[in-house]
Protein backbone atom coordinates (compact mmCIF):
# COMPACT_ATOMS: atom_id res chain seq x y z
CA UNK A 1 0.00 0.00 0.00
CA UNK A 2 3.02 1.97 0.43
CA UNK A 3 4.42 1.75 -3.24
CA UNK A 4 7.38 -0.21 -1.80
CA UNK A 5 8.65 -2.85 -4.83
CA UNK A 6 11.39 -4.30 -2.65
CA UNK A 7 11.46 -5.64 0.65
CA UNK A 8 14.57 -6.51 2.83
CA UNK A 9 15.05 -9.50 5.26
CA UNK A 10 18.11 -9.90 7.13
CA UNK A 11 20.07 -13.70 7.25
CA UNK A 12 20.63 -13.94 10.86
CA UNK A 13 20.66 -17.04 13.20
CA UNK A 14 20.59 -17.07 16.84
CA UNK A 15 21.41 -20.34 17.01
CA UNK A 16 24.78 -22.29 17.20
CA UNK A 17 25.70 -22.28 13.49
CA UNK A 18 29.07 -24.27 13.78
CA UNK A 19 26.90 -27.65 14.62
CA UNK A 20 26.78 -28.62 10.76
CA UNK A 21 23.44 -30.14 11.48
CA UNK A 22 22.16 -26.92 13.52
CA UNK A 23 23.24 -25.02 10.07
CA UNK A 24 21.46 -27.26 7.57
CA UNK A 25 18.17 -26.78 9.39
CA UNK A 26 18.75 -23.03 9.49
CA UNK A 27 19.06 -23.04 6.16
CA UNK A 28 15.88 -25.42 5.09
CA UNK A 29 14.07 -23.06 7.57
CA UNK A 30 15.25 -20.53 5.26
CA UNK A 31 14.41 -21.68 1.70
CA UNK A 32 10.94 -22.42 2.84
CA UNK A 33 10.19 -19.12 4.82
CA UNK A 34 11.03 -17.18 2.00
CA UNK A 35 10.26 -19.18 -0.70
CA UNK A 36 6.45 -18.32 0.96
CA UNK A 37 7.72 -14.74 1.05
CA UNK A 38 8.82 -14.57 -2.32
CA UNK A 39 5.19 -15.90 -3.89
CA UNK A 40 3.35 -13.84 -1.32
CA UNK A 41 5.62 -10.60 -2.68
CA UNK A 42 4.74 -11.56 -6.33
CA UNK A 43 1.43 -11.43 -5.58
CA UNK A 44 2.04 -7.89 -5.05
CA UNK A 45 4.48 -6.73 -7.16
CA UNK A 46 7.50 -6.73 -4.61
CA UNK A 47 10.48 -8.08 -4.67
CA UNK A 48 12.35 -10.24 -1.61
CA UNK A 49 15.72 -9.38 -1.04
CA UNK A 50 18.37 -11.25 1.47
CA UNK A 51 20.68 -9.55 3.37
CA UNK A 52 23.42 -11.70 4.60
CA UNK A 53 24.07 -9.84 8.62
CA UNK A 54 27.47 -9.10 9.89
CA UNK A 55 29.09 -11.47 12.16
CA UNK A 56 31.46 -14.84 11.55
CA UNK A 57 28.82 -16.45 13.30
CA UNK A 58 26.21 -16.33 10.73
CA UNK A 59 25.22 -17.92 7.61
CA UNK A 60 27.81 -16.27 4.97
CA UNK A 61 29.83 -18.73 3.18
CA UNK A 62 28.83 -17.78 -0.51
CA UNK A 63 27.98 -21.73 -1.25
CA UNK A 64 25.78 -21.85 1.69
CA UNK A 65 23.92 -18.19 0.41
CA UNK A 66 24.16 -19.67 -2.88
CA UNK A 67 21.93 -22.98 -1.80
CA UNK A 68 19.54 -20.55 -0.79
CA UNK A 69 19.29 -18.14 -3.38
CA UNK A 70 19.41 -21.37 -6.23
CA UNK A 71 16.73 -23.20 -4.13
CA UNK A 72 14.06 -19.67 -4.11
CA UNK A 73 13.01 -19.31 -7.30
CA UNK A 74 13.01 -15.51 -7.30
CA UNK A 75 14.75 -14.28 -4.64
CA UNK A 76 16.99 -11.41 -5.33
CA UNK A 77 20.35 -10.94 -2.64
CA UNK A 78 21.33 -7.47 -1.20
CA UNK A 79 24.69 -6.73 -1.57
CA UNK A 80 25.92 -5.37 1.56
CA UNK A 81 29.60 -3.74 1.16
CA UNK A 82 30.13 -3.23 4.97
CA UNK A 83 29.00 -6.94 5.26
CA UNK A 84 31.40 -8.39 2.94
CA UNK A 85 33.97 -6.34 3.68
CA UNK A 86 33.66 -7.77 7.82
CA UNK A 87 33.37 -11.65 6.04
CA UNK A 88 36.79 -11.57 4.77
CA UNK A 89 37.86 -8.27 3.51
CA UNK A 90 38.16 -6.82 -0.30
CA UNK A 91 38.51 -10.52 -1.55
CA UNK A 92 35.11 -11.82 -0.35
CA UNK A 93 33.55 -8.46 -1.44
CA UNK A 94 34.72 -9.11 -5.22
CA UNK A 95 34.14 -12.71 -5.05
CA UNK A 96 30.41 -12.21 -3.35
CA UNK A 97 29.95 -9.73 -6.02
CA UNK A 98 30.73 -11.59 -8.74
CA UNK A 99 29.49 -14.73 -7.41
CA UNK A 100 25.64 -12.77 -7.52
CA UNK A 101 25.76 -10.46 -10.37
CA UNK A 102 23.44 -11.68 -11.43
CA UNK A 103 20.91 -11.85 -8.74
CA UNK A 104 21.96 -8.47 -6.46
CA UNK A 105 18.53 -6.41 -5.94
CA UNK A 106 20.02 -4.07 -4.00
CA UNK A 107 23.47 -2.31 -2.26
CA UNK A 108 24.11 -1.18 1.01
CA UNK A 109 27.21 1.04 1.45
CA UNK A 110 28.99 1.93 4.47
CA UNK A 111 32.35 1.84 5.18
CA UNK A 112 34.08 0.01 8.27
CA UNK A 113 37.50 -1.22 9.83
CA UNK A 114 36.78 -4.80 8.99
CA UNK A 115 35.55 -5.76 13.00
CA UNK A 116 32.33 -4.51 13.04
CA UNK A 117 28.84 -3.04 11.49
CA UNK A 118 30.43 0.52 12.06
CA UNK A 119 28.05 2.34 9.22
CA UNK A 120 30.45 5.46 8.83
CA UNK A 121 30.31 7.39 6.07
CA UNK A 122 32.40 6.26 2.53
CA UNK A 123 35.98 7.00 2.92
CA UNK A 124 36.02 6.91 7.12
CA UNK A 125 36.93 3.00 7.18
CA UNK A 126 39.17 0.67 5.60
CA UNK A 127 36.78 -0.33 2.50
CA UNK A 128 38.54 0.45 -1.25
CA UNK A 129 35.37 2.11 -2.44
CA UNK A 130 37.10 2.72 -5.92
CA UNK A 131 37.17 -1.13 -6.37
CA UNK A 132 33.18 -1.35 -5.11
CA UNK A 133 32.90 1.08 -8.04
CA UNK A 134 34.51 -0.91 -10.50
CA UNK A 135 33.06 -4.05 -9.67
CA UNK A 136 29.95 -2.53 -10.04
CA UNK A 137 30.50 -1.05 -13.50
CA UNK A 138 32.02 -4.64 -14.41
CA UNK A 139 28.60 -6.30 -13.70
CA UNK A 140 26.71 -3.02 -14.94
CA UNK A 141 24.65 -2.83 -11.71
CA UNK A 142 21.85 0.06 -12.31
CA UNK A 143 20.02 -0.81 -9.52
CA UNK A 144 18.82 0.67 -6.00
CA UNK A 145 21.43 1.71 -3.54
CA UNK A 146 21.12 2.55 0.47
CA UNK A 147 23.99 4.46 1.90
CA UNK A 148 23.82 3.28 5.58
CA UNK A 149 25.59 6.17 7.39
CA UNK A 150 24.09 6.17 10.60
CA UNK A 151 26.69 6.71 13.30
CA UNK A 152 28.04 10.37 14.52
CA UNK A 153 24.13 12.39 14.83
CA UNK A 154 25.22 13.58 10.93
CA UNK A 155 23.04 10.61 9.00
CA UNK A 156 21.80 12.88 6.06
CA UNK A 157 24.78 14.49 5.94
CA UNK A 158 26.99 11.14 6.08
CA UNK A 159 24.46 9.96 3.61
CA UNK A 160 24.64 12.89 0.98
CA UNK A 161 28.62 13.22 1.34
CA UNK A 162 29.16 9.34 0.73
CA UNK A 163 26.82 9.69 -2.31
CA UNK A 164 28.77 12.13 -3.63
CA UNK A 165 31.99 10.10 -3.03
CA UNK A 166 31.09 7.63 -4.57
CA UNK A 167 29.18 9.17 -7.51
CA UNK A 168 32.69 10.52 -8.09
CA UNK A 169 34.28 7.28 -8.12
CA UNK A 170 31.75 5.84 -10.56
CA UNK A 171 32.90 8.01 -13.26
CA UNK A 172 36.53 7.97 -12.61
CA UNK A 173 36.86 4.00 -13.17
CA UNK A 174 36.62 2.22 -16.23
Amino acid sequence: NIGATKVNFHLYSEENLGNKNVKESVIRNCIESLQLLVNYGKQRNVGVVLEPMAGKEQIHKILDIKKILDSVNGLWINFDVGHCFIFGGMDYTKNFSLEFNDKIGHVHMSDNNGRSDEHLALGKGRINFKSVASILKKINYDGTVTFETFRGGLDKINAVKSREYFLKLLNSVD
